[in-house]
């Protein structure tokens, strides 16, 4: 009868034990899930047969380093993949590399919250494209665009820097050149409605750097002529003249 009593008991504090260990098993597997695996280092471990998903922590630097595919996937009407860099002065970027060398960076510079394209590290002050609220860039080529710039009533430089149309002023004025201009820029310089025996025009200059067809000045003879630059090498060169 003691030998059957003590059978059981090994029995019981078996099963005690055999439950315990599960409960120590199934609470390891919650905390590695919810402390990123159980291997040290990982935030991520995910292993399967169409996905491999290593996404190891450097503590030291805040890198994650991810092998394989990612995806970022959402079944309602809008995927967000949101890259924030909470300084005011920092700029969220993304690094493309080969053999861990950065070739071209893509990002936004806080210095005016300029989208940029740079071919190198980091984003740079002379990046190879640009794009603002009304400006693309490319190099240094330039193409606004947005509401017209209208001419001050007899300036002969008027300012361009804001866009890519400027639209003549009703009285008289010669044109000679444009102020804030950028290399590379297409102007369309478009007749507004002229007063009575108004003369407005753009004259032809090489030695000012206003290089137009035949050399012959571009008078605006009704609304709606234009005259079409480009500025090369600092000078701006006639591409075509149209009137009405």
């Amino acid at each position: 009868m003691m030998k059957a009593e003590k059978v059981k008991n090994k029995h019981r504090y078996s099963t005690i034990a055999l439950v315990f260990m599960m409960f120590l098993f199934v609470g390891g597997v919650v905390i590695a899930a919810l402390t990123g695996g159980g291997s040290p280092g990982y935030l991520v471990k995910w292993n399967t047969s169409t996905s491999i998903m290593d996404s190891i922590v450097n503590e030291t630097s805040d890198l994650i380093t991810v092998f394989g595919e990612l995806r970022v996937e959402k079944g309602d009407s809008e995927t967000v993949l949101y890259i924030s860099n909470t300084e005011l002065d920092g700029d969220p970027q993304i690094q493309y590399q080969l053999a861990d060398s950065t070739k071209v960076t893509v990002g936004l510079d806080d210095t005016g919250d300029v989208y940029e394209i740079n071919y190198g590290t980091g984003l740079t002050s002379d990046p190879e494209f640009s794009l603002t609220t009304n400006t693309v860039t490319i190099d240094d080529a330039k193409l606004s665009y947005g509401e017209e710039i209208v001419q001050s009533p007899g300036d002969t430089t008027p300012s361009v820097s804001e866009g890519n149309m400027i639209r003549t002023y009703r009285t008289s004025s010669s044109i000679t050149g444009f102020d804030l201009s950028t290399e590379g820029q297409l102007l369309f310089v478009f007749c507004g409605r002229q007063l009575l025996f108004q003369t407005i025009e753009v004259i032809a200059d090489p030695s000012e750097g206003m290089n137009l067809a035949g050399n012959a000045d571009f008078v605006c003879a009704s609304e709606g002529d234009i005259l079409t630059l480009i500025q090369i090498n600092g000078e701006w060169w006639e591409v075509s003249r149209a009137f009405q």
